[in-house]
């Protein structure tokens, strides 16, 4: 499982730009399908005018129960 501090790197690594394979997280199925993900997220995120802002604590990235999502509108 990959963990919080790989999590965290990735974030901020995605977010500077840097390339996959010039990474410190390393190269490996399971990350590259995190940092795959993340790479589509930032982008839409910052196509929509919004800034990408890494938290202090990286939010868990165990799949959730769909019952535990609240909408806040």
């Amino acid at each position: 499982m990959i963990d919080d501090e790989q999590l965290d790197r990735m974030i901020r690594e995605i977010d500077l730009g840097v390339p996959r394979e010039k990474s410190q997280v390393p190269v490996n199925p399971e990350t590259t399908k995190y940092w795959n993900r993340l790479v589509e997220e930032i982008a839409q995120i910052k196509a929509q005018g919004y800034i990408v802002e890494i938290p202090f604590e990286a939010p868990s990235v165990d799949p959730v129960d769909p019952k535990m999502i609240i909408n806040i509108e």
